[in-house]
């Protein structure tokens, strides 16, 4: 009897979704991941740019995520991972999904030998900021983001991002809160200035702001923890349930739920969703403070914020996510 056909993820190493989707019950699947740190690369006038790049970024004058694109250089990372499909068999699988795929050849792409199998793209971040991305949609059986925006501009499937496994760090949702909020998130200047101002307007309550960057070392920054130390999923859980409320901070072309959302439903936290930092943004960031304390931890409580917004949605579990991919449900 012949074996059963697998399915095949690459992806970049991303908040440890490549473990979740490996464990998927009742498939059998394999999973290439990158290290996109280290195998994208600035180029030399991108490291000479980037002052002049974040202050025109903060103004909103330009996408930084945009202009970041095209100074970056992908060689690396392409010769990555063609090299590891070289090493593989792609005989033994009936369907391939690459996830994000920014700044990936087509060449590179087509290693995957797809006219024997489907191929699919899901994007977890919204298309403007890789504008290679959108040429590259006719290479793919099926087309799917987490921006409901992207998906009625470039008229492609919209799917939300699965939520992931839950830990036993949900037991007790009362449980030794000693912070009124709490963001953790990977390091970008937009963040730091962010989360800087939200420092000053929150100086009464009780905060805990983690910014991660393993190329930096680990120090403090007015009481923002630079953290040089990738942070496990499970002590990310147990550092959201000693929080009343978890922030989000949304870059202005963002407007598909992200795993914070998610994390927040998972662990019956509040949510408060701001834009990363424009001047206009000073009220909101002043509503916060005089209102923190007001909020009760419960995950829909959000005591009439102007800033405040609240995902609703259901839970996509994994086997969902991926069963509306592969099999169109």
């Amino acid at each position: 009897m012949a074996n059963k056909l697998k399915d095949l993820i690459i992806m970049p190493e991303f908040a440890n979704h490549e473990v979740d989707l490996s464990l998927v019950k009742g498939r059998a699947i394999d999973v290439i991941t990158y290290d996109e740190k280290t195998l994208v690369t600035k180029k030399k006038v991108a490291i000479l740019a980037l002052p002049v790049i974040a202050i025109l970024s903060l103004f909103g004058i330009i996408n930084y995520y945009r202009v970041m694109y095209y100074l970056r250089n992908y060689r690396k990372l392409n010769q990555y991972i063609s090299a590891r499909l070289a090493k593989v068999s792609m005989t033994q699988y009936k369907n391939v999904l690459w996830i994000k795929a920014a700044g990936i050849d087509h060449s590179v792409i087509n290693q995957d030998g797809s006219d024997a199998r489907k191929r699919y793209l899901y994007l977890y971040d919204p298309i403007d900021r890789y504008p290679d991305v959108e040429k590259k949609f006719n290479f793919f059986n099926g087309v799917y983001t987490f921006d409901p925006n992207d998906s009625r501009k470039y008229n492609i499937n919209y799917l939300k991002m699965f939520s992931q496994i839950q830990t036993d760090a949900v037991a007790d949702k009362d449980q030794n809160i000693i912070n009124d909020m709490i963001y953790v998130g990977s390091f970008t200047l937009r963040r730091l200035l962010s989360l800087l101002i939200l420092k000053i307007f929150t100086r009464s309550c009780r905060t805990r702001l983690i910014l991660v960057n393993t190329l930096l070392p680990k120090i403090s920054i007015f009481g923002i923890e630079i953290n040089n130390k990738p942070i496990t999923r499970e002590s990310l859980f147990a550092l959201y349930t000693k929080s009343k409320v978890i922030i989000e901070l949304r870059a202005d072309d963002q407007a598909g739920y992200s795993q914070r959302e998610n994390d927040s439903i998972i662990l019956q936290r509040s949510l408060v969703v701001l834009q990363e930092f424009r001047l206009r943004e000073v009220c909101n960031y002043f509503n916060l403070s005089n209102n923190l304390k007001k909020i009760r931890i419960v995950a829909n409580d959000h005591d009439g914020m102007q800033a405040a917004t609240l995902c609703q949605n259901r839970q996509l579990s994994v086997e969902e996510f991926l069963d509306a991919i592969f099999c169109g449900r």
